[in-house]
């Protein structure tokens, strides 16, 4: 098991508590949505129904692949990959939809004093300009989420344009790879006999053993994303940031 019992216990207690603080920010959203006629869209068509879905999708992942799994089936591993894809997507899409809510309902201006272009609306760490109309404290917390803005971005341009996410069936410690290689060795050296490839895989998944973790490219990635804990802390950043952002819109005038 990847997780001792007080790390589960930890998490389900995380996203309890995160679960009842997005709550909150929804119903505040929502009264935003019905005072200011232009935010109404992007905040409950955008924002809010991509929070509902990503709490179902969380916790979809942890009743299918819970976090006390020691053995996934191929189903469950592609259930929960697809789970994990759109959360990715749709956690990446939330963040822009916070951008939104700030623009249609604080008017920002870039430095020639107009609107901005679509393309340049955004919190990510290139969008400068427009994090500059922000106040100083939400511009400061933005700049401390740069680590995460980069995870999150390599892992959805992965996802979008190169190499969808994946959930290996099993790992291998040092000991289990090097007798993985000696079966291979073998399977390569002698005659072709029937059935041997598929004995090869029974005994390589014998020699494994399964942890919850999400990549991309196995040539060009980050590294590996333990997925339950990385998705609490993802939900957790959008909620916070929500939080924030909508201090920021309270306490700005048109």
């Amino acid at each position: 098991m990847t997780y001792n019992a007080d790390q589960i216990l930890q998490m389900n207690d995380a996203l309890e508590e995160w679960f009842e603080r997005g709550e909150n920010l929804s119903a505040q959203l929502y009264q935003l949505a019905h005072e200011r006629a232009e935010a109404e869209e992007i905040t409950i068509h955008g924002f809010m129904r991509r929070q509902s879905l990503i709490e179902h999708l969380i916790n979809r992942v942890f009743e299918v692949v819970p976090p006390d799994c020691s053995h996934a089936s191929r189903l469950s591993l592609l259930d929960v990959t697809t789970f994990l894809q759109a959360f990715v997507i749709n956690i990446y899409g939330a963040i822009d939809n916070l951008a939104q809510i700030w623009n249609v309902s604080s008017d920002p201006k870039d430095g020639n004093g107009r609107k901005f272009r679509r393309a340049a609306i955004g919190l990510r760490p290139s969008n400068d300009a427009f994090k500059a109309t922000l106040p100083t404290e939400t511009q400061e917390y933005l700049r401390q989420m740069a680590k995460w803005f980069k995870y999150l971005e390599d892992f959805r341009h992965a996802l979008a344009h190169r190499i969808p996410l994946y959930i290996p069936p099993y790992t291998l410690n040092e000991d289990a790879l090097n007798k993985a290689t000696e079966l291979r060795t073998q399977l390569d050296e002698q005659p072709y006999v029937p059935g041997a490839l598929s004995s090869y895989y029974e005994q390589i998944n014998r020699l494994g053993k399964f942890t919850p973790i999400i990549v991309h490219s196995l040539k060009d990635s980050p590294g590996t994303v333990y997925f339950h804990s990385q998705i609490i802390c993802d939900y957790a950043t959008v909620v916070e940031l929500g939080e924030k952002m909508l201090a920021a819109v309270n306490t700005t005038s048109r």
